[in-house]
């Protein structure tokens, strides 16, 4: 569903979108390289200057049902395999967090989350918190899961991490810091 009206002003608003029965292979290749990147630019080129106007495109409400998900890294051991009975995600605006549900399974492993997540506005900004806070069941068992990811050039790290699987409660930070140049967040 396209709204009509911001068309006028040269904006594309998804304001829905529904995906029924998606086939998404992701893949790194032993030399590093994604399938999701797009252009055979070199990594170390400037990126090209696009002049883009805030919320000159927005997408709404996602829905996906019935869809599969592998992504497979060539230096790593088999693949990981999502089956997706439904994912959604909402929000009234860019600027307001995300619902979010997940039912499916992870490798063979039943997940049903819901929860909420920070708003798409600010998913890309570096070193601005963006809070994860979703609860359900993973593998039969009452799971919740809260943090604040922060991302910067020199890694990530989950901030406030509180995980409660079953009888088992985590807490603390993980941090993960990356060395090589040629890994960007």
């Amino acid at each position: 569903q396209v709204a009509l009206l911001p068309l006028l002003s040269r904006e594309f608003e998804l304001v829905r979108l529904n995906v029924v029965e998606p086939v998404i292979a992701l893949e790194t290749s032993p030399d590093g390289k994604n399938n999701w990147d797009l252009g055979d630019a070199p990594k170390t080129a400037a990126p090209p200057t696009v002049e883009t106007r805030p919320g000159a495109f927005v997408l709404g409400d996602l829905a996906v049902s019935r869809g599969d998900l592998t992504y497979r890294d060539a230096s790593a051991g088999e693949p990981l395999k999502v089956t997706i009975d439904a994912l959604t995600l909402k929000a009234p605006d860019r600027q307001s967090p995300v619902a979010a549900e997940f039912k499916g399974t992870v490798d063979g492993t039943v997940v049903a989350l819901e929860g909420s997540v920070g708003p798409i506005a600010t998913f890309n900004d570096r070193g601005t918190p963006y809070p994860v806070r979703l609860k359900g069941e993973v593998a039969g068992r009452k799971t919740a899961i809260a943090f604040d990811l922060k991302c910067d050039d020199k890694g990530m790290a989950l901030d406030g991490l509180n995980l409660v699987h079953g009888s088992s409660d985590v807490k603390g930070k993980i941090s993960l810091i990356c060395y090589a140049a040629a890994i960007p967040l």
